[in-house]
């Protein structure tokens, strides 16, 4: 793949994924949950804020990435770490809207575990994330 300032390879698709997809995800679900604010109440609308944030530091830690910044590689891991969470709390909160059927739950759970920590291992065990991070 393509390197973009020394980031390639699988360290330049996180960095699209947390610049790009995630905001998509989150844009996508959270219009479905606003439809279910005045059914399901404040839980959804805390949710939908916790995604956001979630998103938000992930583009941050996505641009951090891109361009070599000192600490990107913790930022990032804080950014998953963070989305995992909150992810978590969607799933296993039955205020928040979804369109998983009866007895989904624990496959989504399995594979946003297996995702975020897919990442986080790489993120340590990297040799092109540390080569490309020493001297930054």
């Amino acid at each position: 793949m393509k390197s973009v300032n020394g980031v390639g390879g699988w360290l330049l698709v996180l960095s699209r994924l947390l610049i790009l997809w995630q905001p998509i995800i989150i844009g996508l679900t959270t219009a479905q949950a606003l439809t279910a604010i005045a059914a399901r109440g404040t839980i959804v609308i805390l949710l939908v804020l916790a995604r956001a944030l979630a998103a938000a530091l992930g583009l941050g830690a996505g641009l951090a990435l891109n361009r070599r910044h000192h600490g990107a590689v913790r930022l990032t891991e804080l950014s998953l770490l963070t989305s995992l969470t909150v992810e978590m709390l969607a799933y296993v909160t039955p205020s928040f809207p979804n369109n998983r059927g009866p007895g989904e739950t624990p496959f989504w759970v399995l594979g946003t575990l297996l995702y975020y920590g897919g990442w986080l291992v790489y993120l340590r065990r990297s040799k092109r994330v540390a080569v490309t991070f020493e001297d930054s």
